[in-house]
């Protein structure tokens, strides 16, 4: 959510970008997030791994945030840290299908509504909050720590994911 609704104005405002920049971001992101949860989907159907890929996605979008923290701190050209922010946005859309499916799963037959109606809301409350919580704390801080914020909220859903490996069917 983070970079869907702040890359194209920090781009803009704080790296002296072009739109056109921001906005390619925000296409690699969606169209790249699109294509890696048919992709994941699969991946994990065949494997059935889908606490692990769901642990790897977390911690890789984590990885590519952070780095795009670092790279705004050290001043790196815009196009390291607006590459950073496209593969974090990818890997922050691959995960959705899969995570549906697992609750679902983990939920069973009798509870799978309700599961999936939680996940959902959780997922369009910080739809609604993150945008709302951004400009308070750059505010008060700077982009470096909106970026290394962002970058911690994957992190701590990986310790949080349930470890056992699934089998897919």
């Amino acid at each position: 959510m983070a970079i869907l609704t702040f890359a194209v104005v920090f781009l803009h405002d704080a790296q002296h970008a072009g739109a056109f920049a921001g906005s390619l971001v925000v296409l690699v992101a969606q169209l790249g997030g699109a294509a890696a949860r048919v992709w994941s989907g699969r991946y994990t159907d065949r494997h059935g791994n889908r606490r692990g890929y769901f642990r790897v996605t977390g911690a890789l979008s984590g990885v590519a945030i952070a780095c795009a923290a670092a790279f705004t701190l050290a001043g790196a050209p815009v196009f390291l840290t607006a590459s950073a922010l496209a593969v974090g946005g990818v890997l922050a859309n691959a995960w959705h299908g899969v995570a549906y499916t697992e609750i679902a799963t983990m939920a069973g037959a009798g509870r799978a509504g309700a599961a999936l109606g939680l996940e959902g809301t959780t997922l369009f409350t910080m739809g609604f909050v993150v945008p709302l919580v951004i400009p308070a704390l750059l505010d008060r801080s700077s982009w470096t720590v909106v970026w290394a914020v962002a970058a911690v909220a994957p992190l701590l859903g990986v310790p949080l994911a349930p470890g056992r490996a699934s089998r897919s069917r």
